[in-house]
């Protein structure tokens, strides 16, 4: 089973995607249907440091494997 991520933007679409709120989106195929969960605890916020993001990125990961 392939695990994909891909990033869902929020927030209003007016503004630049480097400045609005995004999560991420779990996509697989389970018995022939697409799947797609959006993980809800890890919002990545356009005033996150660096560091920050790569925390939260490392749960991302986590959660993948």
């Amino acid at each position: 089973m392939s695990v994909n991520i891909r990033t869902k933007y929020l927030g209003n679409s007016k503004l630049s995607k480097r400045n609005r709120l995004y999560k991420y989106q779990l996509d697989y195929i389970i018995n022939g249907k697409r799947v797609r969960e959006t993980i809800k605890h890890v919002e990545f916020l356009p005033s996150d440091t660096k560091d920050v993001r790569k925390q939260k990125q490392i749960i991302i990961n986590k959660i993948k494997a």
